[in-house]
């Protein structure tokens, strides 16, 4: 039965605290603690959370709002169940943070904490959203109060590993074939003698003395073992709901062929995607590789504020995702919320955030500045000319190109775009084709005018200025938000299983990471406020306000 906590508002006749000296009374509360308690505790609203429990049947609810504070609490110290739950029983200050001042009160086993999150995973993958109300009240809060400036604000992500061992092709097959067995055996059915001759050792055992040149066979062997307790057992109902019996289904339809005649056949390696289940004890997981180096799990995109002037920088936004989904994707989503619940009107991501549909998400409204370009060198078409010299600026129609030379003949496609062709046999001997877009090649000379061609000249013309150089320059830091999201255990990999969890997790850091932020405003420490010393600030703002008016210092001196 929910049931509110509101005890906490409600002063003990006897608190611990109080027979602490005054001084270490006034330090626990003007500490973490207090600030943790006014600021993130007494503003979870407990309501949201009413529907994981009967209305009116059975024992009262454990505090919902101790709960949720110690989940994030111990994503912000980075601490395991054991830790937390040894915190929570002997901590006083942690104790004080949430709300409790008796040292006997409120005392739980760690079953009621596995209970929750298993509570609100479930609701989370029915598309109820428990966790993202409370880290968006905590972030409305802090801009609210501190006035903090959204217009502003860089966007990145990191990668997450995922909390299982890394399988090659035999070994997940194995494991998939085992946890397939060992559901049909407890269903009540029995194996055939070479299902339990291929599972008398595990997946490691089974793959410890297989030369290479066994791989193969062996994959096509369990495999057409597993397709044998499949088709066997797809009428026995108690086999058919379970996870192993869905996920020998996807590893087939993944991996392999399957013929009547001949029977199973392997899928060449090259053909198996990125989303491709990469193990059974988390099927969410995908693969990517990156910068040479292999990733099985999930990907983290944040979204901060960046504005120089303000006295502490806020994540407004995190969403995890499989990590083969593009990052462009990811932040349009984004996007779109942040353009309604903020006053954002310039993002600034790096080189992977080049997308159209993303450029186009943001339309008028928000200047995108990028860092890079996927699969344009900046500082070779800094060097190009623009397409304003292919123009007549009085009637907007296509005129020379540089060279003088008038296009031969102008396509305009359906969608837009442009084609303008010249004769390449004059471009070839002119002094300017390093310099012209149209010339591609010896036998080709041709400029393509797309939505992204016009898009790139606007940009950089913006990152030409000092102003674009500025807005530039402050996306490095977000680098060091990506480096407090990982995980700082198992060489980062997340202890959690599953997207939903995984992301709820995240969820629970962000509020740490805004909480430590507004903890270091509070205290004067602006590089824990995730703000630049006063120095630089001072130096940021005089490039931002003065160097953008393009003054040429050297002759205010001298004049």
């Amino acid at each position: 039965m929910f049931k509110p906590n509101k005890n906490h508002d409600e002063q003990s006749m006897f608190p611990v605290r109080y027979e602490m000296d005054y001084d270490l009374r006034e330090e626990l509360n003007a500490g973490w603690a207090g600030l943790f308690y006014r600021k993130v505790f007494s503003n979870i609203n407990e309501l949201q959370f009413a529907s994981l429990y009967h209305p009116f049947k059975g024992r009262s609810n454990f505090p919902v709002n101790i709960l949720v504070g110690m989940e994030i609490l111990k994503e912000m110290f980075s601490l395991t169940d054991e830790q937390l739950l040894a915190r929570y029983r002997f901590d006083l200050a942690f104790r004080y943070s949430l709300g409790l001042e008796d040292i006997n009160s409120k005392q739980m086993a760690v079953r009621t904490l596995y209970y929750f999150r298993a509570s609100i995973a479930e609701l989370e993958e029915q598309g109820n959203d428990l966790i993202k109300p409370v880290f968006d009240r905590f972030r409305d809060i802090l801009i609210e109060e501190l006035g903090i400036k959204t217009g502003l604000q860089r966007s990145d992500s990191v990668m997450i590993g995922a909390n299982a061992k890394r399988l090659n092709r035999v070994m997940l097959f194995h494991k998939v074939l085992s946890n397939l067995a060992d559901n049909v055996k407890e269903s009540g059915y029995a194996l055939s003698p070479k299902c339990e001759e291929l599972l008398k050792k595990d997946e490691d055992g089974f793959c410890y003395r297989l030369t290479k040149e066994n791989y193969e066979a062996k994959t096509v062997e369990i495999g057409e073992e597993i397709y044998r307790l499949l088709t066997e057992n797809v009428s026995h109902i108690r086999v058919r709901k379970q996870k192993s019996f869905r996920q020998g289904l996807r590893l087939l339809k993944e991996q392999c062929q399957i013929y009547k005649s001949s029977g199973i056949t392997l899928k060449p390696s090259v053909e198996i995607k990125a989303s491709s289940m990469q193990t059974p004890v988390d099927d969410e997981a995908t693969y990517r590789e990156k910068n040479g180096k292999k990733n099985v799990g999930y990907k983290v995109n944040a979204v901060e504020t960046c504005d120089p002037e303000n006295l502490m920088q806020v994540i407004t936004s995190i969403v995890t995702a499989p990590n083969n989904t593009d990052d462009a994707e990811l932040f349009r989503g984004q996007l779109k919320e942040l353009k309604e619940i903020t006053d954002i009107d310039t993002a600034i991501c790096d080189g992977a955030y080049s997308s159209k549909a993303l450029r186009e998400e943001c339309g008028e409204d928000v200047q995108l500045i990028l860092s890079a370009v996927r699969g344009v060198d900046l500082e070779v078409i800094k060097e190009k000319a623009s397409l304003a010299e292919y123009i007549i600026v009085k009637t907007g129609e296509f005129g020379t190109c540089p060279g003088s030379q008038a296009p031969k003949s102008i396509q305009n496609k359906e969608d837009g775009t442009v084609v303008l062709r010249f004769d390449h046999k004059i471009c070839n001997t002119c002094n300017k084709k390093g310099y012209c877009l149209a010339c591609v090649s010896k036998t080709q000379s041709r400029l393509v005018i797309d939505a992204k061609r016009r898009w790139m000249d606007e940009f950089l013309k913006v990152i030409g200025t000092d102003d674009g150089q500025f807005l530039m320059n402050l996306r490095s830091a977000v680098e060091g938000l990506m480096g407090l999201m990982k995980p700082k255990y198992l060489c980062g990999r997340i202890l959690f299983r599953g997207l939903k969890k995984i992301n709820i997790r995240m969820l629970f850091r962000g509020i740490g990471v805004n909480f430590k932020r507004y903890q270091g405003y509070v205290e004067g420490d602006m590089r824990k406020a995730g703000v630049l010393s006063l120095a630089n600030q001072f130096f940021t703002l005089f490039r931002q306000k003065f160097l953008s008016l393009s003054l040429n210092f050297d002759n205010c001196f001298f004049q």
